[in-house]
């Protein structure tokens, strides 16, 4: 005798689903953990422009102390290139002996900015003696 036709077991729509809710899941983690490596690459970037940036302003800051105390009369407003970025020195301030320079650091849009205030001595012979030296928001 024909065997009764039943109907069709539905394992091969729960392992079908179960395949689908898991690929769903597994591209949903990619996603993210993908999204965080690309944050963490930006922050690192950004951490790497600033201090490229608070570099060049040191930098502008020593040569515009070396050439202060090679010149009691200089002036400052000059830019330096360095590698890929520019650091100015604007205009140094002088009060009798004390000079006071301001230096900025500048990577792509990352800006950072020095304030120095140093005496000149000149006994033996020329030097500089920083006051103060810091990192600031404006001049």
């Amino acid at each position: 005798m024909p065997q009764p036709l039943s109907s069709p077991q539905p394992n091969g729509f729960i392992a079908l689903a179960s395949v689908i809710v898991i690929g769903a899941v597994g591209v949903a983690l990619s996603f993210a953990l993908m999204s965080q490596a690309i944050t963490g690459s930006e922050i690192s970037l950004s951490l790497d422009q600033s201090a490229r940036a608070q570099a060049l302003a040191d930098a502008c800051s020593e040569k515009a102390l070396d050439a202060i105390r090679q010149d009691e009369n200089y002036l400052g407003n000059e830019t330096v290139t360095l590698g890929t970025g520019t650091c100015n020195i604007f205009a140094t301030v002088k009060a009798g002996s004390q000079y006071t320079v301001t230096a900025v650091g500048t990577v792509k849009t990352v800006i950072r900015k020095d304030k120095i205030v140093a005496n000149r001595l000149t006994v033996p012979a020329p030097v500089m003696q920083l006051v103060s030296w810091q990192e600031v928001a404006d001049f």
